[in-house]
């Protein structure tokens, strides 16, 4: 008579070497992505920095001088 294990895979069992080896792979897969991410964020915002700094040049023009309060004048003393 045939046991039930006949008919059935053994499980794998991986190595924790191979586990910690994937996870490392899948860790450094993700940074990448994030970094790469965050480099095409930085591009685009220093473009529009740059733009807009550039559009501010031709139309920055000299802020009003604000008018100053004349001091108090000091009483004598009486």
């Amino acid at each position: 008579m045939r046991s039930i294990s006949d008919f059935t895979a053994a499980p794998r069992s991986r190595s924790t070497s191979t586990k910690a080896e994937q996870t490392t792979a899948v860790a450094q897969s993700i940074i990448q992505e994030e970094v790469t991410a965050r480099d095409k964020k930085t591009a685009r915002l220093r473009k529009l920095r740059l733009a807009m700094a550039e559009k501010e040049a031709g139309t920055v023009k000299a802020a009003p001088a604000r008018a100053r309060r004349a001091p108090r004048k000091k009483q004598a003393a009486s």
